[in-house]
């Protein structure tokens, strides 16, 4: 037999052990007796081998619960891996292959470092995540596709997909990742991606819901398109803490006047879009950086044909032309009535209709830094003509907070039509329509090229219940070096803080015995400004035209500049008009019966305050018609006090002014503790503060103009008018009934520098003099 006899080496000293599992393997052949011969011979172990026995084909149906070769080994929570074959090796080379194999309860795809090349199709997906390893996974798309404009990984009828530590190189024309029409699309995770996307979105969204897309790097390049970087039609949606930017094209790169050209872009959009219908949407802590778009834009446009059926749900914007521009302008802020030209660039022969795709409700807009964009902060997709289209980009409870809105503007912008400058802005914040407007503790600076263009620093074309507070708003529209004389100015809204129609909102009312319902206001002003610091280039510091009450305090306005033969030629600082009338007047109710007399319908419901649903009330459309006297049964108190105005017209151009300060109302107006400042170089007020309305309220005040440049410091007018206790350069002008008037303690410093006129045993002042003059030009006799 074979002997065998186990011993430890002599060389270890006695100190060597035997171990469980030491294995010795020899040969031992009969065939010619032959025996391998160990001596002194280490432990060889054992040696495993593994081969496939057997290949199963099972049903689509069933779920595939096999381990793929080669075998996973601490893997950790990774249901599959996937590598390219060159710098990883993984079960599968395919992510869309891996994502068809998991379970139908989901699982985790996990992408190993390497270059993959394919769109990736997930469709009807539950619980599935594709994690990978940062920049090191890297997916573009595949040259072998049907479409150039693929994207990247398209979700269809998914829930639960979340998508993370990817880096994403689309084509030219191709989004990163979009999340494609369906019935059901929710809960969608994009986490640490890094997007590069060209014609078509780094991210876009066309329905959902749970929407969450943060911690994202998109890039887009430097082409011209219609879309932004980030386009998001859905409700619940977060969009938070992304850096969304356009790379500067090397063409502009090369030389931009006045503008360092890393901050720029020639043609690409950028930015981020929510489209209409979309609600509960926050946009918070992102970095939105160059674009020849908006940094923000809300709502989204549709078409439709001449039966009103819709025949395109999505329209980012109106397409502009490719017409060689370097830089392009940024698309203009007019929505044409019918869509022109089509995707491929010629006309078509039956132009749809141009709409707005939807109301947009519940948006907060916070800590988000914005700046070098060619447009607006954060603007509309557009506005209408209203002349030719009922229509608007609306918006409802929109909070718009703690920004920092600069540099944008950055593009010589289209000329707004001469019939439409009171329908159409720009601005830091342009917005067309809005019920419940919140917009506090921002910083709005250093937007616009020049005053040459029509900037402000807040505009809205319609607001209901505006609440502006906490704001810096500074140097919007710059003036220009290379036009002092300013005689080329495009015409438009200029204004630090913009009010076209400022409305307050209303509930429906129904008096006892007049068979009628009445919108009537429900509390909240239709324009609240307090605690801003707004000083305007060129142009107006607060402009406000309204129907409802205003309030107007502890606000800092400066106005730098006056615009020959535009509105700030008529009241230079700060223009408040308030159509609101007073409960005072016996025929309130009546009036407005008439007014809306074939326009109450008490057998339906339709009113466009969803918070106001009792039946039998149909308010008109808003912004439209509802900007007229007696339209809401709504007061017309304004509130002025404790500001500081201030008009700097310390240049080389001499102006001619009617006012700096013009408040006129149909209610009350409440004008107290105010310091007005003027400084004039050689310009002219005619009446620097003009107070006009039924009720006034004037005291403790201090109006100081250059002592050249008025003869009186201001004119108030009411039928019941108290002016009391202000300090003034020259005389007021206090006008009203006699036994409603009172006039006393105010003082004008011109009484104490221009000595007294002696008319025979009589001394005449200053004031008496310009007083008696004015009352018998104008025939007020003791009104004034």
């Amino acid at each position: 037999g074979i002997q065998i006899e186990f011993g430890l080496d002599p060389a270890a000293n006695l100190s060597g052990e035997f171990h469980s599992s030491d294995y010795w393997l020899f040969s031992a052949r009969s065939a010619d007796a032959s025996i391998e011969i160990l001596d002194r011979a280490p432990p060889r172990g054992i040696h495993h081998h593994y081969a496939r026995l057997a290949i199963l084909n099972f049903p689509n149906d069933q779920d595939d619960c096999r381990s793929h070769w080669p075998p996973r080994f601490s893997e950790g929570c990774c249901s599959v891996t996937v590598g390219d074959g060159e710098t990883s090796h993984g079960q599968f080379t395919s992510i869309e292959e891996a994502v068809n194999h998991l379970p139908e309860d989901g699982g985790k795809v996990c992408v190993l470092p390497g270059r993959y090349q394919e769109n990736v199709n997930i469709l009807d997906k539950r619980n599935v995540i594709i994690s990978g390893c940062g920049d090191r996974s890297i997916v573009t798309s595949d040259e072998d596709s049907d479409s150039a404009s693929a994207p990247i990984f398209r979700i269809v009828s998914a829930d639960g997909i979340r998508i993370e530590s990817l880096s994403i190189e689309a084509n030219s024309a191709g989004e990163g990742v979009l999340i494609d029409d369906a019935i059901r699309n929710q809960n969608i995770i994009l986490n640490d991606l890094n997007i590069i996307a060209g014609g078509g979105c780094g991210v876009r969204c066309n329905t959902g819901d749970h929407i969450t897309i943060t911690n994202n790097h998109i890039r887009m390049r430097d082409e011209l398109s219609e879309w932004p970087g980030i386009f998001v039609t859905a409700d619940d949606v977060q969009i938070l803490n992304n850096h969304v930017e356009t790379q500067p094209s090397a063409s502009l790169a090369r030389s931009v006047d006045g503008v360092a050209a890393h901050l720029l872009s020639n043609a690409g959009r950028g930015g981020v879009q929510i489209g209409g219908t979309s609600e509960r949407v926050k946009i918070a802590g992102n970095t939105i950086q160059r674009g020849r778009g908006d940094g923000i834009t809300l709502g989204s446009l549709s078409l439709v044909d001449e039966r009103d059926t819709v025949v395109r749900r999505i329209l980012a914007m109106i397409r502009i032309a490719d017409d060689g521009c370097e830089p392009c302008s940024p698309p203009g802020m007019k929505i044409p009535p019918r869509f022109e030209i089509g995707d491929d660039g010629n006309p078509q022969p039956d132009p749809p209709t141009v709409v707005s795709a939807g109301h947009l409700y519940d948006i907060v807009i916070e800590g988000n830094k914005i700046e070098n964009m060619g447009r607006n902060g954060i603007g509309v997709v557009g506005f209408f003509d209203l002349d030719q289209s009922d229509d608007f980009i609306s918006v409802e409870n929109l909070e718009i907070s703690n920004n920092l809105i600069q540099r944008c503007l950055s593009s010589q912008l289209p000329a707004v039509d001469s019939e439409l400058e009171d329908d159409i802005g720009y601005g830091g914040i342009a917005l067309s329509d809005t019920l419940n407007l919140l917009i506090h503790h921002n910083q709005i600076l250093d937007n616009g090229l020049s005053h040459i263009d029509p900037i402000c620093g807040i505009y809205v074309l319609h607001g209901e219940g505006v609440d502006i507070c906490d704001n810096r708003i500074i140097n919007n529209g710059e003036k220009s070096n290379t036009n002092t004389e300013r005689v080329r100015e495009k015409r438009g809204a200029r204004s630090g803080i913009h009010l076209v129609y400022a409305i307050t909102p209303t509930v429906p009312l129904f008096p006892e015995n007049k068979g009628q319902s009445f919108p009537r206001q429900n509390g909240v002003p239709a324009a609240k400004i307090h605690n801003n610091i707004v000083s305007h280039p060129v142009g107006r510091a607060l402009t406000i035209n309204a129907l409802g009450p205003v309030s107007v305090t502890d606000n800092q306005l400066t106005s730098r500049g006056i615009l020959a033969g535009q509105a700030s030629a008529i009241a230079s600082t700060v223009a408040i008009l308030n159509l609101g009338v007073s409960n005072e007047f016996y025929q309130q109710l009546t009036s407005f019966s008439q007014m809306v007399r074939g326009q109450v319908n008490l057998t339906s419901l339709n009113a466009r305050n969803r918070g106001a649903t009792a039946e039998g009330v149909t308010f008109t459309r808003a912004g439209l018609d509802d900007f007229r006297v007696g339209r809401y049964l709504a007061n017309g108190n304004v509130m002025f006090a404790n500001n500081q105005v201030v008009l700097d017209e310390f240049d080389t151009k001499q102006n001619t002014a009617l006012s700096a300060v013009a408040i006129m109302s149909l209610d009350d107006i409440a004008f107290h503790n105010n310091q007005c400042d003027y400084s004039l170089w050689g310009d002219f007020l005619l009446f620097p503060n003009y107070i006009l309305a039924p009720s006034v309220r004037v005291s403790d005040n201090r109006f100081k103009e250059s002592f050249y440049g008025a003869f009186i410091s201001g004119v108030t007018f009411g039928l019941v008018n108290t002016t009391t206790g202000n300090q003034a350069t020259h005389c007021l002008l206090v006008v009203g009934n006699p036994g409603l008037k009172i006039d006393a303690d105010n003082i004008a410093l011109a009484d104490a520098i221009i000595p007294p006129v002696n008319f025979g045993n009589q001394s005449v002042t200053y004031c008496e003099i310009i007083k008696a003059s004015v009352r018998e030009s104008f025939n007020l006799g003791d009104r004034l």
